[in-house]
């Protein structure tokens, strides 16, 4: 309950460290091989700027010749993003979301099954990431975009829970590595 003192410390452990990686965000720095440029937003159906999808597009594309593997996005919002990825992969493409709590509204899914309704590779598997990572029974992964809740608590479970589940040679991405509003997912993936 949110009233237990053990729920109370961690919270506040996880706030401690989401501070602590925004006063360290430039020492987490993550090496780019290349420079945005143009709309540095995101659209209504998702965060995810234009920059940040040609990144995950090449990324996906690099990881192609992988095959009997799977792709998984976990955090799936309006599904914008997994219907990109989907339409450019024959391999089936796994959007974990449980649409609940925080970015988790009825209109969010219903949005998610117009964006993703005419891909038949696409399966949602409507449940939190610890319950889908432990629940996987699909087939290695060769491309894991994170895209859940944007701390460090989470991200670094996510990377955990999930580099169980990938292929020899798989990529594994997250979003927003790049904004300080969200200083948790870079020291996440710096540590990883």
């Amino acid at each position: 309950p949110r009233w237990h003192p053990l729920r109370a410390g961690y919270v506040g452990y996880s706030r401690a460290q989401e501070l602590l990686s925004r006063q360290r965000f430039a020492h987490y720095a993550l090496p780019l091989t290349a420079q945005a440029d143009g709309d540095t937003r995101g659209s209504a159906n998702s965060a995810v700027t234009p920059f940040q999808l040609a990144c995950l597009t090449r990324a996906l594309e690099a990881t192609e010749h992988l095959q009997d593997t799977a792709v998984v996005e976990v955090g799936t919002y309006r599904g914008a993003t997994t219907a990109h990825l989907a339409s450019r992969t024959t391999r089936r493409v796994f959007a974990v979301d449980p649409y609940m709590g925080y970015g988790g509204s009825a209109e969010d899914l219903a949005l998610f099954k117009v964006a993703t309704g005419g891909l038949a590779n696409v399966v949602h598997q409507r449940m939190p990431s610890g319950e889908a990572c432990r629940s996987w029974t699909g087939p290695p992964i060769s491309f894991l975009f994170i895209d859940a809740v944007h701390d460090v608590v989470n991200v670094r479970f996510d990377i955990a829970a999930w580099s169980k589940q990938m292929a020899a040679g798989g990529l594994i991405a997250a979003h927003d590595t790049d904004n300080l509003l969200f200083a948790g997912t870079r020291r996440a993936v710096f540590h990883a």
